[in-house]
This record gives structure tokens, sequence and C-alpha cells, in this order.
């Protein structure tokens, strides 16, 4: 038989030459958990088949067993239409992670799927990694957005699948198509596994440059042998003002009013957006009481061991602000300590170490109340040395925050370059398509139509070879495979 998918119709259809246009429900099995309740943490076993859930996705491109659960062997039996073969591919159908690819490769053991997952299974007419880069590009992950799109929880329909339109190139051209992305892919990920070291790194940087300006290895070559000594005090000599905790008012007042600082405001010393804070009712009163200055130091007083003590220190208000409950506000002598040097000795590891050093812990938190930051040991430079600080710090960290920048952007590109990647595979650009080497070649080859045609007239999807096994959604459930056609086209004919 001769190609049918010619010139004409490509260009018709808008196909690279030798592809068909067809829907995904045609040429896959597809299942997903059905009836099953949520099975509750005592319900699970320590042996017997896994229960694959959304976890076992977010390790790359293959399912990863060693986050999977148990389940017995009586459960796994009831959905035999869900039990996992090699090179299933599996799709996140709800929830947070919707979109969520994972594909079974290494499966010895018998498995299973919970009902936030579809099993999407290739027939012959489909290389199973083909089928999972389909379903990662970027037609798949448009109408994954759409979902997402005002809803609380999103939820991919089976029917979104079964009506999803595919462009099938030829199977040779499908192996070909995959191996060239993932080598292109490899390249992509080694760039990301490199930009997401990154922030860690930089993080040790800020670090670093604290820990040297609180020690004075920072301007060690600025200081001279005339300057005057470093003392140590005790916070408390410091502060002319406080502390004091904050305003606690009853979730119904907020909404509009004051905005209020919260804890999860500020970071790093800074308070990040003033425009985004929430707003609560408050008495002039009130606003007298817990209002906000210039130049006030935040503390976190209340929270797990990781947040607790982080602080900011209050600047370019723009109109009267308040601070919330759990959290302590004071105000310091500008003459004797710099508030910009404070902020970053509380903001070092150092300064975490003795704000946090008496505090009290209770079930998932712990506390540091007004005498602890009242004893928290400070080191005091001279105050010329305290300016020269303030400003070798704030240089490096521009230079950390403009390094971090561009990081965020190329790690933005590289997201772009995937995405390109399978964009270009799926248009028929990546490689030379089946039609164009069968040419070169002198030889024949099975346009993809044919292909299609020829598993529709067996209408044979792969599903579990299990007994009385039910019928799949896009075949007869037939466990039969299908014998290969003998028919293909003579590459370049009827053109």
């Amino acid at each position: 038989m001769r190609a049918i998918v010619n010139a004409s119709s490509s260009a018709t259809d808008g196909l690279p030459e030798g592809w068909a246009h067809t829907v995904l429900s045609d040429f896959v099995y597809l299942a997903g958990r059905i009836g099953w309740r949520g099975l509750k943490a005592d319900e699970y076993t320590k042996a017997g088949p896994l229960f694959i859930s959304v976890h076992s996705l977010n390790q790359g491109e293959h399912v990863d067993f060693s986050l999977a659960n148990h389940i017995s062997q009586e459960r796994f039996k009831e959905s035999p239409e869900i039990m996992l073969q090699e090179n299933d591919v599996l799709l996140t159908k709800d929830g947070a992670g919707i979109g969520k690819l994972g594909i079974v490769v290494g499966l010895n053991e018998p498995a299973t799927i919970n009902s936030s997952l579809l099993l999407v299974r290739a027939s012959e007419a489909l290389v199973p990694k083909f089928l999972y880069y389909l379903l990662r590009g970027p037609a798949m992950q448009e109408l994954v957005k759409s979902r997402i799109t005002g809803s609380t929880t999103p939820h991919l329909f089976q029917k979104d699948i079964k009506l999803f339109e595919v462009q099938i190139p030829p199977l040779a051209e499908q192996r070909r198509i995959v191996a060239k992305v993932e080598e292109l892919l490899t390249r992509v990920n080694a760039a990301r596994e490199r930009l997401a070291k990154a922030p860690t790194i930089l993080k040790r940087f800020r670090q670093s440059v604290l820990a040297a300006a609180c020690s004075g290895q920072l301007t060690s070559d600025w200081r001279s042998i005339e300057s005057e000594p470093w003392y140590e005090c005790k916070l408390g000599e410091l502060i002319i003002d406080g502390p004091q905790n904050g305003l606690y008012k009853p979730r119904s007042d907020y909404g509009t009013g004051t905005p209020i600082v919260r804890i999860a405001d500020f970071y790093d010393g800074v308070i990040r957006s003033w425009a985004s804070l929430e707003k609560l009712k408050t008495s002039a009163a009130e606003r007298e009481l817990f209002g906000l200055s210039n130049d006030d130091f935040l503390i976190n007083r209340v929270n797990s061991m990781v947040y607790l003590g982080k602080s900011a220190l209050v600047r370019s208000l723009q109109e009267p602000c308040v601070f919330e409950s759990n959290m302590m506000r004071f105000r310091i002598d500008s003459k004797k300590i710099l508030p910009e040097f404070l902020i970053r000795y509380l903001s070092s590891l150092r300064g975490l170490e003795e704000l946090r050093q008496n505090a009290k812990h209770a079930i998932n938190q712990s506390s540091i109340n007004q005498q602890d930051v009242a004893a928290v040991r400070c080191p005091l430079p001279p105050m010329t040395e305290q300016h020269e600080i303030v400003r070798r710090v704030k240089s490096f960290l521009l230079l950390a925050d403009k390094i971090e920048s561009r990081v965020q952007a190329a790690t933005a590109r590289v997201e772009k370059i995937t995405e390109a990647i399978l964009a270009k595979a799926f248009r028929g650009e990546l490689v030379p398509t089946e039609a164009e080497l069968a040419r070169q070649e002198g030889r024949d080859y099975e346009p993809a139509s044919e292909l299609l045609d020829r598993i529709r007239a067996s209408r044979v999807i792969p599903a579990p070879d299990v007994p009385k096994q039910r019928k799949s959604a896009a075949g007869n459930g037939k466990s039969s495979s299908v014998k290969p056609s003998k028919k293909v086209a003579k590459a370049g004919k009827g053109r």
C-alpha cells in the first residue's frame, strides 16, 4: 500500500508527512480508581502490593516506588483494571499536583494506584515514552492550566484525556523523537540541577558576609591601630522602648482598616511588601499603643524553631500600621548602635543563636519572651566602623541579590527550553520524518494513518492480564495482542 498521508493532505491538515491526527482514547487504555474512599493510615499494611500516590511522581520521570505505601492482596484484587504494568504512564488528576506525570520503569512487584491518579497505557500505535512526553507537552499542560484557573480543587476528567487531540508520527519516528528529546533534556536537566544549587550557595554567602561583619573580619583592613576597640553589651542596654508584644484581635476583625504586619510578611530582616499587608479594624487607642514607626524592630516570639527569632527593621513606613501578637517590638538608641547594623547582627547565625538560646519548647512550637530578647549579647563596634560595616554589607548583599535575579531568570529560561523542545517534537521539527528518511534510503515505511487504521480494525487496547477483565474505556478489553500488518507504504509514492 502506498503512503496515504501525501503532500496535499499534509498541507491541508498541517501535519508533517506520514503523521496522522486522532484522539488519544482510540489508542490508549485509560483507567482510574472508581468507588474507593481514601484509605485511613491504619488500613495500610507493612507488606503487600504497592499503593502508588502522587508523592511517587515528584522525583523525576520515573515513578518512585520507594515512596509508596502497601495494601492487602484483597484490596489489590478488587480493582484489576488498574494493576500496573511496565511502561504505564501515571497522570495526576486531582488537587495541587494536577498534571504531574510518571512512567513505570523497573516494576518487579504488584502495584496499583490511588484515586488521585489515572493510568494511561499505550497501545502498539504509541511508544510508551512518546506517550509520556505527549502528556508532558505544551498542549496537555495548557489543558491542566485551564482546569486550575478559578478552581479551589482542580480536576482532570477521564473525558479530558479521551478527547485529547494528538498528532501521531510513524513508530520509527516516535523512537527517534524520544531519543532526541532525552538527549536534549539531559543537557537541560544538568543546567537545571546546577541552577538549583545556587540559592543554597547564595544563602551561605549572605550568612558568611553577616558573620564577617559582626566579628570584625569584614572591616579588618579598614581598621587602624588607633581605632577604638569593640565592646559587647546586652541588647537591653540599647533598647529605649519595649520589648512589647503585639495586638491580638479575632479573625472576624480582619479584612478592612489598618495594615497589620504578620509573621509571613517579613524575611531576612525586611518587610517584603507594605502594599500586600492584610488589614484590621482598630481603634485610635490600639493604633497609638501598637503603632509602628521607622527604625522599629520586630521579633518573631512564637513559632517553630526554624522561624523563631526572625526579625525585621521597619523602613519606609508610609501610613499607620500595627503588628500582630505573635511578635514583639522594640526601639533602640541609634546614638549607640545603628539600626542597620543591629538588624544585620540579629539576622546572622550568631544573632539567631543568641535569640533562641533560652527558648521554651512546647508541642509544635517554641517561644521567647521579652527578658530573653533583652538578654541577647551584642557586639558594639565604634560608630564610624558601624557605618563602614553597613556600607560593605549592603554592597555584598546587593551583589547577591543581582546574582539571585539572574539565576531566577536563567531558571525560567530553562523551563521554557523544555517546553520549546517538546513543542518542536510534536510539530515534527526535532528529527527528520520517517517519510523523508525512507525516500533517501529507497525503502518502504508505514505511515501513521495505516498504523492507526490497523489498530482501529482490531480494536485491541492493552489492558491488565487478569481473569474476567473489565471492559476498558477505549476498547473491548481483550487481552490478545495484534499481529503486525504486512502492509506498508512505499515512501514518496502517490505524492
